[in-house]
């Protein structure tokens, strides 16, 4: 069976700062990674998966911040793998994110490199000329720290391995959206994790190995559910594996490090940099855009209707202010549309499976109901 290492700084990266290149911290998934690669600079999402703290985080934040966000912030002063990055680099996706940034930046004493990308709100033509401004001072500054400048061949060439990297990855949430998969909702995550950490020429290489093995095994037994998975940042395995081993299983998802860290392709014809802007200012990743809830509503209803999936799983991490103000459009919309959904709060330390077991249990009785 071919694993991956989900980790936050595995032996890949590990090998890669210890050859002498140099690895970026980034924060938010509207950061476009594709110009940090084409300088030979390995991206890595920083997250706060497996934490067992946020004491720390607190610290700095408030115990009625986002958990993730102050979690993600002292993995990021913490972690010995972190401390090896050349810098952090990030664009304000929500406030509680870009205070990671803010926060690690006013402490760092190692004087490494920080660049905040500032991300418009709104999705129009506006946005997006406003969007490549502050996408050319990026690529200034990656260029000013690797001594080098890139160009647009350089930053095509990098666009087509991401490319490949999200045509692997939608293929395993295909291969999930199907009666029986072989492929579960937790080690889905691992991998989508794994795209953010590893460099993408090695992950593509092993995810298109662990595709190829994927397809012949045995479809997964004990779940008599299939659910989608929604809402705040979920970058923790365990969190997923507590779903299913309530007896859910969890074959597609809209979540950050889920679907939405690499999906929507970039136009590799035409003007490389202004396709790259609009791939990511305009694909409906996050709730944080003001003018884009119908275009999220339609992309969650399109993938749960292309998936097996019988209900949803609408996960908010406590305090998360864009997916909790999502509550009213989901209420209205899953209700309007007969679609079964339970609504999970939930920190990012400490998951407690039997919290989730519980809400898990009340999904399966509503579906159970629905059939009588």
């Amino acid at each position: 069976m071919e694993k991956i290492d989900s980790s936050l700084f595995p032996k890949e990266a590990e090998e890669w700062v210890a050859s002498g290149k140099m690895a970026l911290g980034t924060v938010c998934c509207y950061l476009p990674e594709e110009i940090i690669h084409a300088a030979g600079i390995l991206p890595i999402r920083v997250r706060a998966t497996s934490a067992l703290s946020d004491a720390l985080g607190e610290v700095y934040y408030s115990s009625y911040s986002c958990p993730w966000a102050r979690t993600t912030l002292e993995q990021l002063m913490t972690h010995p793998g972190y401390k090896k990055l050349s810098g952090v680099y990030s664009s304000n996706g929500c406030m509680q994110a870009q205070r990671i940034y803010d926060i690690s930046e006013f402490y760092d004493e190692e004087g490494r490199d920080y660049h905040l990308l500032n991300c418009p709100r709104k999705i129009d033509e506006d946005a997006v000329d406003f969007y490549k401004v502050e996408m050319e001072d990026m690529i200034a500054s990656v260029e000013k720290l690797a001594s080098k400048t890139i160009t647009d061949d350089m930053l095509r060439k990098s666009v087509e391995v991401f490319n490949e990297s999200r045509r692997l990855i939608k293929r395993m949430y295909e291969m999930r959206a199907v009666e029986k998969p072989t492929i579960s909702g937790t080690e889905a995550l691992e991998w989508t994790l794994a795209s953010v950490t590893l460099p993408k020429e090695e992950f593509n290489k092993r995810m298109a190995a662990f595709l190829e093995e994927a397809a012949t095994r045995e479809p997964i037994e004990g779940h008599d559910v299939h659910v989608m998975l929604v809402g705040s940042p979920t970058d923790d395995p365990a969190f997923v594996k507590a779903i299913e081993d309530a007896g859910c299983l969890v074959v597609t998802d809209v979540t950050c490090f889920g679907s939405r860290t690499m999906w929507e392709e970039v136009e590799l014809e035409g003007d490389i940099r202004d396709n790259l802007a609009r791939m990511y200012l305009q694909r409906p990743a996050c709730p944080r855009m003001i003018d884009n809830q119908r275009i999220m509503m339609e992309t969650i209803s399109d993938m749960y209707k292309k998936s097996t999936a019988q209900g949803i799983v609408y996960a908010r991490m406590m305090n998360c202010d864009p997916w909790g103000a999502m509550r009213q459009y989901f209420d209205e919309y899953f209700t309007q549309n007969g679609i079964p959904y339970v609504e999970l709060e939930r920190e990012q330390v400490n998951i407690n499976a039997g919290q989730v077991g519980v809400r898990i249990g009340a999904l399966v009785e509503m579906l159970e109901e629905g059939e009588e």
